[in-house]
């Protein structure tokens, strides 16, 4: 950060922490959608296929890493936007 203090700093800020934190939602409900889609194909109902196999297992998990991705840079600027207005008050 600068300095000197930019006016609309507080609502970039937070407006940030908005747009990732929505943007991890929706990556979040897609990552359901090729998780059900992937369990559905590739399973088939046999569980303790998938609990054995670590590639399957990390398939399952791929899709979920842009929305923990997301979701941690979020907390980032939640973070900054807290320090900049406790340092405000």
């Amino acid at each position: 950060m600068a300095k000197k203090d930019k006016p609309n700093e507080a609502r970039r800020l937070a407006v940030r922490a908005r747009v990732y934190r929505s943007m991890a939602l929706l990556f979040v409900v897609v990552g359901i959608l090729i998780f059900a889609n992937l369990y559905t194909n590739k399973i088939q109902g046999n569980f303790l296929r998938a609990i054995q196999d670590p590639f399957v297992i990390t398939i399952f998990l791929f899709p979920f890493i842009p929305a923990a991705f997301l979701s941690w840079m979020a907390s980032i600027y939640e973070k900054k936007y807290d320090k900049y207005m406790s340092k405000k008050k």
